[in-house]
């Protein structure tokens, strides 16, 4: 999901210096984000961007999935699981809000393909994180946290899973505090 966003978010042009370009020129208007880019044309554009929305739509529902089989279980052993699968989708949300944020601020309608307007699109995001955010505290529910503090817990913990599990009680000391995590 992170690769898909990534390459939608920097969006197709030609390498500088390319002696192919099909015809396109550098976007000379100073305002726009494509100062001195030479995109690819419209149609080509549209096409790629929309196989790479159909693809971020297909991983987005199978890593719900996912995270809803380990909701729906509520055990323990997928605790850290959980969280990782739960924080990484929520930050490829924060990632893409990013980009809807500068799709806003910086209206063009020539390269602004989507059927639905940005704003309209980061309402529809912030609602999928609440409700992710909900369903992680309704099926864990916000002691879990700590549990990554308890040594019974983490004595359970073998290799890799143990390192992860270091990392993320070092986060949470870090950062815990100012999100309300202790």
């Amino acid at each position: 999901m992170l690769t898909v966003l990534r390459l939608l978010r920097i969006g197709w042009r030609f390498p500088e210096g390319s002696s192919e370009t099909l015809g396109m020129t550098a976007v000379d208007d100073v305002n726009s984000p494509w100062h001195r880019i030479i995109p690819v044309p419209r149609t080509l554009l549209n096409q790629l961007n929309h196989e790479l929305e159909l693809e971020l739509v297909q991983l987005h529902k199978e890593v719900l999935r996912a995270i809803q089989d380990m909701f729906r279980n509520h055990r323990r052993s997928k605790l850290l699981s959980a969280t990782f699968a739960t924080f990484l989708l929520l930050h490829v949300l924060e990632l893409d809000a990013g980009r809807l944020i500068h799709w806003i601020r910086h209206k063009d309608p020539q390269l602004w393909i989507h059927p639905d307007r940005p704003d309209v699109l980061m309402q529809s995001s912030l609602s999928a994180c609440d409700s992710l955010l909900c369903h992680y505290f309704i099926a864990f529910g916000a002691r879990p946290v700590h549990e990554y503090q308890n040594s019974r817990y983490k004595s359970s913990l073998h290799g890799r899973d143990m390192a992860i599990a270091e990392e993320l009680e070092m986060c949470i000391s870090q950062h815990g505090t100012s999100c309300g995590l202790m």
